[in-house]
């Protein structure tokens, strides 16, 4: 199936074109859906791993090599990807790619971070299908630091949920 994916690229990949269902695809390949389907799955599940693995080969000429965290509603996805231009916070980020995996393809910049491993650097982006508020971000910060909201609630309950304990603690703000 991968070859076959490979030599036609182009087809493909070609933007003039109605965009292919994976029906269409598999039928086009002479594939059965289900086996084109089930090895569509396989490959991206390799795309993946071999990105955890060696995520240098993604950097694909470009200037810095990110990783970069995926929320939507929950989901969460992680891939390393190489950009000509950190984005900087709030920025609208669009991947097609990760679309699968979590559901959407159009995220904005939560956060961008600096690490630094034996004299490399690298980014650290999060980003997240929420439209951005940083009012509301701030709210819930202050209930972490008084301890209103405990870090375990922080990092697993929904913002959404976080959202109503902080709106309820702080009416008077």
């Amino acid at each position: 199936m991968h070859h076959w994916l490979i030599n036609n690229y182009d087809f493909i990949s070609d933007e003039n074109r109605e965009r292919l269902t994976i029906k269409k695809v598999a039928e086009l390949s002479g594939i059965k859906y289900q086996d084109f389907s089930k090895g569509l799955k396989l490959l991206y599940d390799d795309i993946l791993d071999e990105n955890f693995k060696h995520p240098e080969k993604f950097l694909l000429g470009k200037k810095y090599l990110c990783d970069v965290s995926f929320d939507y509603l929950g989901c969460r996805s992680f891939m390393s990807l190489g950009l000509n231009a950190i984005p900087k916070e709030w920025e609208g980020f669009d991947f097609e790619f990760i679309l699968p995996r979590c559901g959407s393809a159009s995220y904005y910049v939560k956060s961008v971070g600096h690490k630094i491993n034996n004299n490399s650097h690298g980014f650290d982006i999060s980003v997240t299908s929420e439209y951005p508020n940083k009012y509301s971000d701030l709210l819930i910060e202050k209930g972490v630091f008084h301890r209103e909201i405990s870090f375990h609630d922080y990092l697993f309950l929904e913002k959404r949920r976080l959202e109503e304990i902080v709106y309820k603690l702080y009416n008077d703000l």
